[in-house]
């Protein structure tokens, strides 16, 4: 069970569902209930499809779980994206616009294991896909500026947080996957993650005052974890100050 609960990223989905209520929050309108379900799914069925296409190479990570239950995994991946075009069409009925926003999502999710040879394909599109639940709002005809920032600033961050996985897996993925620290090595592209994840927190701190109180957490794990031994402290500071900014945004922004 553990293995099946690990497998699905509930943390990630969930976040996604967290940007999407804040996106409708801050454009001041209700959100469909099949809205933040459908996200929640298209999350599911990504991390799912990512798996099981990276079954064999996972092994090499130490990750057995999708090799070892082929048959299974492939059903509930299945059912898993049956659930999530249900869901999508669903939302489509109620509104063309957010439907087609979704339906954008769910491709990107599906495309993104099949797109590792293609250069910045698949930290674009983990990116993009972090970012559209935010966007939702604009689908609905209910865009502004706070809610491109935020689009923005998530944009930069979770392209820079990517950027310290793909750095923390360059010894297994040389010839399976394109990568930046692959293309031009660590050294380079420890500080572009830095770099890239600090502006993303600037500018919704520049927008979102509130944000700014949260900023020296961003900049201590970004400094004190900016090694590449250090990747996964890195990711967990960003982690934490993302959290802490989102906050912030929806009781104080």
């Amino acid at each position: 069970m553990m293995s099946w609960i690990a497998a699905l990223r509930l943390p990630v989905c969930i976040m996604g569902v967290v940007f999407s209520i804040l996106g409708f929050k801050l454009a001041g309108i209700e959100q469909f209930w099949a809205v933040p379900v459908a996200i929640f799914f298209i999350g599911i069925s990504t991390m799912l499809q990512n798996d099981w296409r990276d079954r064999f190479h996972d092994i090499r990570k130490g990750k057995f779980f999708a090799f070892q239950h082929e048959r299974m995994f492939y059903r509930v991946l299945s059912v898993s994206w049956m659930i999530t075009g249900t869901l999508v069409l669903h939302v489509f009925a109620e509104g063309v616009m957010m439907g087609i926003v979704l339906m954008t999502a769910s491709f990107c999710g599906f495309l993104y294991s099949e797109l590792r040879l293609v250069p910045l394909a698949p930290i674009v599109l983990v990116s993009l896909m972090s970012g559209i639940p935010i966007l939702l709002p604009v689908a609905a005809g209910m865009g502004n500026m706070r809610i491109w920032t935020l689009f923005f600033a998530t944009l930069l961050i979770v392209f820079g947080r990517e950027l310290t996985k793909d750095i923390e897996d360059m010894g297994i993925d040389r010839g399976y996957k394109w990568t930046i620290p692959l293309a031009l090595g660590g050294e380079i592209a420890m500080p572009l993650s830095v770099l890239i994840t600090a502006s993303g927190f600037l500018l919704a701190g520049i927008w979102f005052h509130v944000v700014a109180y949260i900023l020296p957490v961003a900049a201590f794990g970004l400094l004190r974890y900016s090694k590449m031994e250090k990747t996964g402290k890195m990711r967990l500071s960003i982690d934490i100050a993302m959290a802490l900014s989102m906050v912030v945004i929806f009781f104080f922004s």
